[in-house]
């Protein structure tokens, strides 16, 4: 195989035994480690990209190395110790830094943000967990980084209707008011009210303040046609905030 001259392992294999290729190269590799012709099969037909899932499968995720398009301009080519943006017309045109969590946040945010998952994503060996599986990387190398927690959070509750991540998270920082309205926010759409306003009262809770809190918990009670109790909430919402028109208007709404 290394004696061809085409580096296209899926002009030779197919599709499916490409990946059974990658993934067996990977496995072999972490093994053998003093046998250079797996990594020198990796290296040819996958650019160097081991296959992460077989890695994570081995309880070895040392060897993080992917590949991943933002779906516009730019590639991201990450390693163990460092990050390279390069251009996705020319990849000559490149910056490279250390790795850092705060740097896997913000590339997750724009694949996030620009809408990769699932249709615009070049990911080498990670497919569609692409996004949770850098910011599982960023939790790693900062396990306080809250912001990770939640993105993976929203984006796993998005695509895959993972409810439940938003516990983790509150079990981990049960005083940090924003996975509880994350959560809140998630079961309102779904019009499990009363359940949502255990969240938003906890919220309260912490900071009987929290305007955002307040409002929605009105929404919920409002909806369950609980009238006096909504406008009590509206109450001591507009005795902090009297000039918050919202809560008048929703207060003339009850009445």
């Amino acid at each position: 195989m290394l004696n061809l001259e085409t580096d296209n392992s899926k002009a030779i294999f197919g599709e499916l035994d490409s990946l059974k290729l990658q993934s067996s190269m990977t496995l072999f590799a972490s093994v053998d480690t003093q046998n250079e012709v797996f990594n020198a099969v990796i290296d040819k037909f996958f650019h160097g990209y081991f296959c992460q899932k077989t890695l994570l499968s081995l309880g070895n995720p040392a060897r993080f190395n992917i590949r991943v398009y933002d779906g516009y301009s730019t590639v991201y080519i990450i390693s163990k110790e460092t990050i390279k943006t390069a251009s996705y017309a020319n990849e000559k045109k490149e910056s490279e830094e250390a790795i850092t969590a705060k740097g896997l946040y913000e590339i997750a945010q724009v694949l996030d943000r620009n809408g990769s998952y699932p249709t615009r994503m070049d990911c080498s060996g990670v497919d569609d967990d692409a996004i949770p599986y850098i910011l599982d990387k960023a939790i790693e190398l900062e396990s306080n980084f809250i912001s990770a927690y939640l993105l993976k959070a929203s984006f796993l509750n998005r695509y895959k209707s993972r409810l439940e991540c938003y516990d983790d998270i509150i079990e981990l920082f049960p005083n940090d008011i924003r996975a509880y309205l994350f959560k809140g926010a998630k079961l309102i759409y779904q019009k499990k009210y009363n359940l949502a306003m255990l969240f938003y009262d906890k919220v309260l809770s912490i900071n009987p303040e929290q305007e955002s809190a307040s409002a929605a918990k009105c929404h919920c009670l409002f909806m369950l046609n609980k009238w006096q109790e909504t406008i009590d909430v509206l109450d001591s919402i507009i005795e902090i905030s009297p000039n918050y028109c919202k809560a008048h208007y929703r207060k003339g709404n009850c009445l």
